[in-house]
This record gives structure tokens, sequence and C-alpha cells, in this order.
């Protein structure tokens, strides 16, 4: 996200019919912008304009995917043949708050809120353009206490992550997932 008007920019490696390319970067430098977490991650400045971390409303872009697939090949007839979303973690449901700090950390918490996305999408854009059976989300539990700052929680990641790909649901649609794969 651009930090001067806190919008957020699509960083890409290849052209498009219509769009105006906005900033010729490395694909380091672009992975940097993306994950410039303010506080973690110092923000970047590329060709004059300083990049920051998009959590806050753009921390599932999900929208902007298809916005971007929408624009590119939308013309040209093709179909989307798979919409894949990858989560970070289910949240858990917690209280609003009572005090003023309790609330800004609640609001820090709707705002970076990936579910929200992956639901509001899942109940507009794959209704309306007909993604169903196409758009799949994984997005695991026991993770939500693991942030940006528990970097040396590899272990219960692994095992968390294994758990999920072991539920039966999650293998049901993973085989859903994989039984439409076109081979070529």
């Amino acid at each position: 996200m651009r930090a001067e008007i806190a919008t957020p920019i699509r960083l890409r490696s290849y052209e498009t019919p219509t769009a105006v390319e906005e900033v010729d970067c490395t694909i380091v430098q672009a992975a940097r912008a993306t994950s410039a977490a303010s506080t973690f991650f110092k923000p970047i400045v590329i060709q004059g304009q300083c990049f920051v971390d998009g959590a806050t409303g753009y921390n599932n872009p999900v929208e902007e995917v298809l916005d971007e697939v929408q624009h590119i090949w939308s013309s040209d007839g093709r179909r989307v043949e798979r919409f894949v979303s990858i989560g970070t973690g289910k949240p858990v449901l917690e209280p609003f708050g009572q005090n003023l700090k309790a609330v800004a950390e609640a609001l820090v918490r709707i705002s970076t809120d990936t579910e929200r996305a992956a639901e509001r999408f899942e109940k507009t854009a794959v209704r309306a353009y007909g993604f169903s059976g196409l758009y799949f989300r994984f997005n695991s539990h026991g993770l939500e206490k693991v942030g940006l700052e528990n970097y040396s929680s590899l272990g219960r990641i692994v095992a968390a992550t294994n758990n999920y790909l072991n539920e039966n649901d999650t293998r049901k649609k993973l085989d859903a997932f994989a039984a439409n794969i076109p081979c070529t």
C-alpha cells in the first residue's frame, strides 16, 4: 500500500492490456513492500514512493485479485477454473471491549480480519460470477494467537497445519479441488 495516499497498489511482473505500470520494481522490492508491517519491518521506498503493509483493509486481498483477473482476461472469453484463497488462521470470537484500550484493540482486529473478507467474497462474488465449486478457501484453526512476532513458534505452526490437513472436511475440499484440475 502506498503510505502517501493509503491506497493499494498492484505490483506486477507482467503487463496488462489497459493498466498503467505504476512502479517498476524487483521481486525482492515487491516482497518487502507487501510485508512492511509497521511494527516489524520498515517501510520501503521505491521510485520515490513509500510502501507499507496493506493489512488494514487489505489483509485478504481476494476482491483485488478477482478485479485483476477480470481486468486481464475478461475480454478474451477465458473462464476462471479455480479460485484459491489461503488463510492465516481463523480468529477467535472476542468481546468488543469495555474501555478505550479494548475498543482500540477490537478495531485493529476487525480491520485486519481476513475471514470477513473471505466470507463477503464467497457470499457475493462467488454467486455473482458463477464460482460455485470453483472457489476454495483453506484456513486452519489453532493459530489464532500466533502473530508475526512469534517466529519461534514454527513447531506449533507445523503441528496445527498438519492437523488441519488431516481433518475430514479439509481432505474433502482438497479432493474436490484436485478432482477438477485439468491434466495437460
